[in-house]
């Protein structure tokens, strides 16, 4: 599997058809049944998909792919995941990323499971 080419078949369907319900309670994702695929098969490789995911982080400009990202991560599992999914937490709120949008960084925090931004 060229990983590259699957994460940006992810990106494409995710903008395509919101894989997220949102509400002020936050954020649910709900995936068709090929994103979901997608998501479990890039999920399997482990710690080798989570330096690619980072490098999508690191760039991200859409609160929705971030959360796509992060979800991904949380199914990887892996202490490396977790440590990434860490460095964008910090980032995401020294950079105050999409804070006058919704979802922002309260929704992106209580979809990882955090209360506070």
């Amino acid at each position: 599997m060229d990983l590259d080419k699957e994460l940006d078949a992810m990106a494409t369907q995710a903008r395509t058809t919101p894989p997220f319900d949102v509400t002020p309670r936050g954020i649910r994702f709900r995936p068709d049944e090929l994103l979901k695929q997608r998501t479990m098969k890039v999920a399997a490789l482990g710690n080798l998909a989570v330096t690619l995911l980072n490098l999508r982080l690191e760039t991200v400009n859409d609160p929705f792919l971030a959360l796509l990202w992060l979800y991904t991560l949380q199914q990887v599992g892996t202490p490396e995941a977790t440590a990434t999914i860490e460095k964008f937490v910090k980032r995401l709120k020294q950079e105050r990323l999409w804070a006058d949008e919704f979802p922002g960084p309260r929704e992106i925090l209580l979809f990882l499971g955090r209360d506070r931004a």
